[in-house]
């Protein structure tokens, strides 16, 4: 910062052969938590005799520091240094700047019997901070999506929702929240009902700040869902017969799924997948078909449809006692007297 910007005129002092000159700075910036200088430097013509100096600092009315004729106190974190004022400089250093110490500061410098008074003001800044706990969403249901702000001051703050680079006019605020240091925290939400075809999209969470040299900005590829469903429409078979099961997986979406049939809790490798087909609203759907000619022993064998994929917190199955039926004929009656030539006893076979 450069001084002199506020020159205070010249008066002459009791103490003979001085003359009083102040220079403050008309403002000064300070970030939450570090320290800070306000600048008050003071010139009275020649050598400073500390004897007759009297410094004194106050923000808004309270006095914070001040030195008189050899003696010096303060508040705790506000200091004047008695070797600098030796050099006239009277600056204020505080050490750990809060909330509460932001507002206007006079510095008053007595001289002999002279005395004049400049005035400064502190503005204490924090930068926001963000994040954007949701990159995902299901497709078909409203999601929100939030951008928490937090930790800024003052409170003034430009939060803005992007999809692609074009703002999003449809978001909505939360009320500012003021924490115990001073400081403001926001959310800014996003709500939409997206579709598989919105996967891949760019979002992005803008904010513009006084704090922030250039907006702070964090941005995401959209990840859109749909869970798989499953449907077994065949749950029996015929004895010695070759027989076809399919588990008919739809909606899902990415394409990126895993489909396994099992029998007892044995994957069945020898099952087939047909043709992946995609949708009109860009989901995806297959069948995976096991396929074998069941026997008398297989009758109760537990078949299992399992379906892993990414929207799924766990895998989605299907699961039956296979039912095995049998082939029956018709049957005629033959009179044995008819083979024979005899007897009237009659014998079933099967037609």
């Amino acid at each position: 910062m450069g001084l002199g910007v506020l020159l205070i005129p010249l008066l002459v002092l009791g103490v003979a052969g001085s003359r009083l000159q102040i220079f403050t700075e008309p403002s000064s910036r300070a970030l939450l938590g570090s320290g800070a200088l306000l600048e008050c430097r003071f010139d009275v013509g020649g050598p400073v005799d500390l004897s007759s100096l009297r410094v004194q600092w106050y923000l808004f009315e309270e006095r914070i520091a001040q030195y008189n004729q050899g003696r010096g106190e303060s508040q705790p974190g506000a200091s004047v240094s008695e070797q600098e004022l030796e050099n006239g400089n009277a600056s204020l250093s505080l050490s750990r700047v809060t909330v509460s110490d932001e507002g206007p500061y006079k510095c008053v410098i007595g001289y002999g019997m002279e005395q004049l008074q400049g005035e400064t003001a502190l503005h204490v800044l924090a930068a926001p901070r963000l994040s954007i706990p949701r990159r995902s969403a299901g497709t078909d249901t409203a999601t929100s999506f939030p951008c928490h702000v937090w930790g800024f001051y003052p409170g003034d703050v430009t939060v803005t929702w992007l999809r692609d680079g074009r703002v999003l006019t449809d978001a909505t605020h939360s009320a500012p929240q003021r924490n115990p240091d001073g400081t403001f925290n926001l959310t800014l939400t996003h709500t939409f009902t997206p579709t598989a075809s919105d996967s891949g999209s760019i979002f992005s969470c803008r904010i513009t700040h006084s704090a922030l040299a250039q907006p702070l900005r964090e941005e995401f590829p959209l990840a859109v869902t749909a869970a798989p469903r499953i449907i077994v429409p065949q749950r029996s078979g015929t004895k010695y017969t070759t027989t076809s099961f399919p588990c008919h997986v739809w909606g899902f979406y990415p394409q990126d799924i895993a489909v396994t049939w099992l029998r007892d809790g044995r994957v069945r490798t020898e099952s087939t997948y047909s043709p992946l087909q995609r949708n009109p609203d860009g989901t995806f759907n297959l069948t995976l078909t096991y396929t074998f000619a069941p026997t008398f022993r297989d009758r109760g064998s537990i078949l299992t449809c399992r379906v892993s994929h990414s929207a799924l917190a766990q895998p989605l199955q299907e699961a039956f006692a296979l039912a095995v039926t049998f082939v029956t004929f018709p049957s005629v009656a033959i009179r044995i007297s008819d083979l024979r030539g005899h007897s009237n006893t009659w014998l079933w076979e099967p037609a």
